[in-house]
């Protein structure tokens, strides 16, 4: 959140969690807890896309697009689009799998609020750039991930209340992208063996998933 608050304000207060338990509850709360503001979360999942992977991949083999956007023909699984792309998902409840939409399903979800889509769209692209740049420092290439947003109660404002958390991130190694075949995404682990079950595992994949 500290290497991205000149693109967005974030949640966090900044204020130290020990100064809101007991004394003798610090030692449970330190270095393991933060404090937030409390925010009006929007209904969908802002992911973002730099590479062509996951449940994107899925969609290319059978329509060339992804989340309804028309990408080039001839993209191998991993291959580096042309541009980030904005790829919003539902956001499901507890214990069930988010789904890919389109932006004027997005949009809906939004209550038909076109305009707080686009900034959404903007401000997801912009820190997926800077994330992938400095995951990039570290020998890491940042495939997608997701981020989610919700709005100050008391100033109406966009604030980014979860970022590139080992969670929703999907990284490859450097080596060998670009070359067809030769790296295969955390997802596409976890997707082909939902594939071998015919389809049975929404809850394995999510279980499934590898990340560093």
């Amino acid at each position: 959140f500290d290497k991205l608050k000149h693109i967005v304000p974030n949640h966090l207060t900044g204020e130290d969690p020990e100064s809101v338990v007991a004394l003798d509850e610090r030692a449970q709360v330190r270095g393991r807890a933060m404090l937030v503001k409390r925010l009006k979360g929007l209904p969908i999942e802002a992911v973002v896309r730099g590479y062509l992977a996951g449940s994107g991949w899925k969609e290319y083999k059978k329509s060339q697009t992804v989340c309804g956007l028309p990408l080039p023909a001839g993209l191998q699984e991993s291959s580096e689009l042309p541009e980030p792309i904005f790829t919003p998902a539902t956001k499901a409840a507890i214990g069930d799998h988010d789904e890919n939409i389109d932006s004027e399903q997005a949009i809906e979800a939004l209550g038909g609020d076109a305009e707080t889509f686009e900034e959404v769209k903007r401000l997801s692209i912009a820190i997926y750039e800077h994330a992938r740049a400095l995951a990039a420092s570290r020998g890491i290439i940042l495939a997608d991930t997701k981020f989610e947003f919700g709005r100050n109660p008391g100033t109406g404002a966009l604030v980014l209340g979860e970022t590139v958390t080992p969670s929703p991130v999907n990284p490859l190694g450097v080596k060998g992208v670009g070359e067809a075949g030769a790296i295969a995404s955390t997802a596409a682990v976890s997707n082909a063996v939902v594939d071998a079950l015919g389809g049975l595992g929404d809850g394995l994949e999510r279980l499934g998933q590898l990340h560093v």
